[in-house]
């Protein structure tokens, strides 16, 4: 009985031809396979030589005569070959009650084999004569249903550690446990179960929080590789965005941040009155606004920051609670990027807004980590605003009011470096205006701390660049300030280091262009 030869017309599945490189497919009838594989047993042969019955003899004939027939073309009748070959092996199983038994066994394993497709098609390739072929194909299935069980294993794992995680990400967001150890957690789950992008999305977070760069960006990139649809991977592309801005890529985090824009607007004009996705769409275009803050256009940050701003004031006229915090971000970019253009009235009136709102939240806020996280930044910009307007009382003020939330925020979860570095940019911001007061004691007090905090934070991440531009700042400030032993030139350094390594940005290639301004000044004051 050979492969081409095998087109039953009941209880079908398909099969594809055992020669090599056969392109057609062809039917195999498992049931039909089974009584074939039993009547072809050694057993079967052995007990039928036996056996003197001359019933079965006589049942013997007929089915060679009808093998014969069909191997000469008579295709029709391969059911009939069928029936035959199970009488056959069930009335020799009626007189020989050893054979019976050792054809149980075998009748249970076959049965088991052709009862999936796969397994139907590697017994008709057995039967035929292929047994080498046919044992190769079952030893294969056999080792894909491995895989396939410890999957099932490990997804089921993953499902139980996930809730775990989820349990312990409530408790760290409520200041009960570290940012590490829920890291441990959920790349146990991802480990397990690398599929399902909402645990990518949130552990990419949480490498975010603990300064792992090079993992965040893997975790953003297995998140878009796992992403179904455009929310989806529009969260994984600001994600991304948002490692590159903190590598200190600009370009690419604007590439990935206008990838992110376009999806979220494709979602956005799905239907009116989409709030969901116009949030989102307003999430998106403040991360374009913050990557073109990095390369300086200040103009293109504005009109992203300013549409955000728009779509969140909307949102806000329907759900005031809801939306309130996010108008209140958006504020505050779009006073950050009028304040870099040199628009101090317009950034005047988008900083009130924001600080207005901010007051309102305070008060119910108790310790929210991230009303108080957004608040301090607001303060924290506001202080920088009153600094360029030359009032440096109120900018103090601001300064000390973003540097006590930053401190408790730092408290509460020492291992989150990103909230250890806004704690050092506060610190050093309050150095700034003290500077400025000619409190310059009280200045490096406060810039010590801060460059001691960013220290740790460089050693423990040497890839992460925002503490490293922080650091310069620092050095910068104190480059000004007489007998500091900080000189421009040790400053220019190192901003020429970080270029030498492909970090550094447009926005820092002008403070560069300053340093060596700077430099240059000071070296021909020096006697």
């Amino acid at each position: 009985m050979r492969m081409g030869q095998l087109i039953w017309s009941a209880g079908m599945v398909w099969l594809v031809s055992s020669s090599p490189g056969a392109a057609a497919t062809f039917q195999v009838d498992a049931q039909a396979e089974v009584s074939a594989a039993l009547y072809q047993a050694n057993a079967t042969m052995v007990a039928s030589r036996k056996s003197t019955d001359a019933r079965l003899q006589a049942l013997r004939g007929r089915i060679d005569s009808l093998q014969a027939r069909l191997r000469a073309g008579a295709a029709a009748e391969h059911a009939e070959l069928a029936r035959l070959q199970q009488q056959f092996v069930q009335e020799l199983a009626q007189k020989d009650q050893a054979y019976a038994a050792v054809i149980a066994t075998l009748r249970g394993a076959v049965t088991d084999i052709a009862s999936t497709p796969e397994g139907a098609a590697a017994l008709a390739r057995y039967n035929a004569g292929n047994e080498l072929e046919a044992l190769a194909i079952l030893d294969r299935m056999r080792a894909a249903n491995e895989a396939a069980r410890r999957q099932r294993e490990a997804i089921d794992s993953a499902a139980e550690g996930r809730r775990i995680a989820e349990l312990a990400l409530d408790a760290r967001n409520r200041g009960k446990l570290g940012t590490q150890a829920v890291i441990a957690r959920l790349e146990e789950v991802t480990r397990l179960d690398p599929a399902v992008f909402a645990d990518w999305d949130a552990l990419w977070s949480l490498y975010i929080d603990a300064g792992r760069l090079a993992d965040a960006r893997h975790a953003a990139q297995m998140a878009a590789g796992v992403a179904g649809n455009d929310r989806d991977r529009s969260v994984a592309l600001a994600n991304l965005g948002g490692v590159s801005e903190m590598e200190g890529q600009a370009a690419e985090a604007r590439r990935a941040y206008q990838g992110a824009v376009d999806a979220l607007r494709r979602l956005a004009g799905q239907g009116s009155g989409n709030s969901a996705a116009e949030g989102a769409l307003a999430v998106g275009l403040g991360k374009l606004g913050d990557a073109s803050m990095q390369m300086r256009d200040f103009a293109g940050a504005d009109r992203a920051y300013t549409d955000g701003l728009g779509l969140r004031v909307e949102l806000m006229k329907q759900d005031p609670p809801r939306y309130m915090p996010g108008v209140m971000w958006a504020a505050r970019q779009a006073g950050e990027a009028r304040r870099e253009r040199g628009d101090l009235a317009g950034a005047d009136k988008a900083y009130a807004v924001a600080l207005h709102i901010f007051r309102l939240l305070q008060p119910a806020a108790g310790d929210r980590a991230d009303v108080l996280r957004n608040g301090a930044f607001v303060l924290f910009g506001v202080s920088q605003l009153r600094q360029a307007q030359n009032d440096l009382q109120a900018a103090r003020q601001a300064a000390e009011e973003a540097l006590q939330l930053r401190r408790q925020l730092a408290a509460v979860d020492p291992g989150n470096a990103e909230a250890q570095r806004f704690l050092a940019e506060s610190l050093a911001g309050l150095g700034d205006v003290l500077c400025r007061q000619n409190r310059l004691a009280d200045a490096r007090v406060s810039w010590q701390e801060a460059q001691a905090i960013l220290d740790r934070i460089i050693a423990n991440s040497p890839d992460n660049t925002p503490a490293r531009f922080d650091a310069i700042h620092i050095q910068s400030a104190m480059a000004d300030v007489p007998g500091s032993g900080v000189r421009w030139k040790d400053v220019v350094a190192q901003y020429e280091a970080l270029d030498a390594r492909g970090m550094l940005t447009d926005y820092h290639r002008y403070d560069l262009d300053q340093a060596r301004e700077r430099a240059e000044a000071s070296g021909r004051r020096a006697p």
